[in-house]
């Protein structure tokens, strides 16, 4: 777990890029080489301790854990190459240094399609809260790419883990839920008992057997986490966007949130469409809409933390993919009583 002080996040990134300037240029087709070549033991949940952990420390005493799981799949170019050139440098310091009330920990991950030979779908770091940490632990994932092509990716990994394998004090000794984000193009699908042994090994939760729905999942990560699912313009979003907002839609209501506008779903056949400067642009409002999800979290009403948002087309783009959702997120767990041996700083 990292504690740096958010306000360091500033000079930090800026220090990075400027000796880095391979990442900050980084372009889609060029993103496999700023990841690493090989699987790094410390971020796959079979190798890995486990559970992850978000604590309050000394001068810090109210923790938020926040993960943030990216689809690594080859329809994710784009995005990858965002967050690792502007896109974290936008969360570690826009989001981090916005909030005001909570001491907020980021966890990042990869996610992939374990139905379509990928035996390690999941890698994982660690909550932290600096900008060095950050970019350290996500330059230490592999891109894997590849996916099946069969209609989903593995999401319902991603959201089992943030239910069963982190744990919070925000949740423990507060009774609050922390920010679960998902970014993808696809739908999900089920966890079967054999994939979470294979995906887990000898961390695997032996008490729940069988095969787990997405409906399932999702509602045992809800209980911990306020839960996200950004559905962005990668081309499976453009083949079947329809049927991937509607079971996002099911399964999470208003928190799915997609990222664009229904029209491009019709306009165009998908090569024909990804030649538009549409889904760049749409990118270019993602850093907006996690802040956004942030300054929530931390307590602001949607109004007040979208109109933070400078640029206009940006506000405009997050007014869009939030126009469904509630004015205040709900992040308090219900009947919750904290533990009597529970210390605090």
């Amino acid at each position: 777990m990292g504690y740096d002080n958010p306000q360091d996040n500033v000079q930090a990134a800026e220090d990075y890029y400027a000796s880095h300037a391979d990442v900050r240029d980084v372009t889609g087709n060029e993103v496999n080489s700023v990841f690493a070549s090989s699987l790094s033991p410390e971020a796959i949940p079979s190798l890995t301790k486990l559970p992850r952990e978000s604590r309050d420390v000394r001068g810090k005493p109210k923790s938020l854990n926040s993960v943030i799981i990216v689809d690594d799949t080859d329809s994710m170019d784009e995005i990858l190459s965002w967050l690792i050139s502007n896109g974290l440098e936008s969360i570690a310091v826009k989001a981090l240094n916005a909030v005001k009330n909570h001491d907020f920990q980021v966890l990042f991950g990869f996610i992939n399609d374990i139905r379509a030979y990928c035996d390690n779908p999941l890698q994982i770091g660690q909550f932290e809260a600096g900008f060095g940490q950050m970019m350290q632990q996500l330059r230490s994932f592999k891109r894997q790419g590849n996916g099946g092509g069969n209609g989903f990716e593995g999401y319902s990994i991603a959201y089992h883990f943030a239910a069963k394998h982190t744990e919070a004090d925000a949740f423990t000794k507060r009774g609050e839920k922390g920010l679960f984000i998902c970014i993808g193009d696809d739908a999900c699908t089920n966890f079967t008992q054999y994939e979470r042994e294979l995906v887990y090994g000898k961390n695997n939760l032996n008490s729940i057997r069988g095969t787990l729905s997405e409906s399932e999942i999702t509602n045992m990560a809800s209980q911990k986490y306020v839960c996200y699912q950004i559905i962005v313009p990668g081309y499976a979003y453009f083949h079947h966007g329809d049927y991937v907002l509607r079971q996002w839609r099911r399964l999470l209501g208003n928190h799915a949130i997609f990222l664009g506008i229904p029209e491009d779903l019709r306009r165009y056949d998908v090569d024909e469409l990804m030649k538009y400067d549409r889904p760049k642009r749409l990118m270019k409002s993602l850093p907006d809409l996690i802040t956004t999800l942030f300054l929530m979290r931390d307590g602001l009403s949607k109004t007040q933390a979208i109109s933070q948002i400078e640029d206009f087309e940006n506000r405009r783009s997050v007014i869009l993919a939030l126009k469904d959702h509630e004015e205040y997120m709900d992040y308090t767990v219900r009947n919750h009583s904290v533990p009597k041996s529970i210390e605090t700083f």
